[in-house]
């Protein structure tokens, strides 16, 4: 606890006296570049990794742990309510923060569009992907995967939904089979 509270000390130090510091900024920039993300985003992958067998475990367990197929209907809607409930409260909470603190707006007007033509492309291709939403019925249709595997792949790319599917189905298929197999 005591290095935790060294650290927080030292970066609010570090914070107050950036911007006095000449050339600061260019060296935070390169460390942060070459440093901070590649060490962060192998963090990030590794943590993916463990992800992804507890969802299916713990998918497939707590299915097998109803003991019964049929209770898998009401718990499921249950869980789709508290599911719904809490996603739409969390989207409430950062609209509401994004509009209080409004980030970005102490950003230099230069570096700010710099970043604009940086990332435009990425946001037209998820503004587009958006638009082009497919219809209830084919939403449906690619919540089951063609084969475990490929669902597991698309994992990677935030598509939980297949891994999510291919679990339950694990599970209800662990709980239909006999005890002695």
């Amino acid at each position: 606890l005591r290095s935790l509270v060294y650290g927080a000390v030292a970066g609010v130090i570090v914070l107050l006296l950036a911007p006095h510091v000449p050339g600061l900024h260019d060296g935070a920039r390169w460390v942060a570049t070459n440093l901070f993300d590649p060490v962060g985003q192998v963090f990030l992958r590794m943590l993916f990794i463990a992800v992804l067998p507890l969802v299916v475990s713990s998918l497939a367990l707590g299915v097998f742990g109803l003991g019964d197929v049929r209770r898998l209907g009401r718990v499921g809607v249950l869980t789709l309510g508290y599911t719904l409930t809490l996603s739409a409260i969390s989207v409430a909470i950062g609209i509401a923060l994004v509009n209080a603190f409004r980030p970005g707006d102490g950003f230099d007007p230069a570096e700010r569009v710099r970043l604009l033509e940086t990332l435009a492309p990425q946001a037209q291709k998820v503004v587009t992907q958006a638009s082009q939403a497919a219809s209830p019925v084919d939403a449906l249709i690619s919540i089951v995967p063609r084969n475990p595997f490929e669902a597991l792949v698309r994992a990677f790319d935030g598509e939980m939904l297949g891994v999510m599917f291919f679990a339950v189905l694990l599970g209800v298929a662990l709980v239909t089979t006999p005890r002695e197999r």
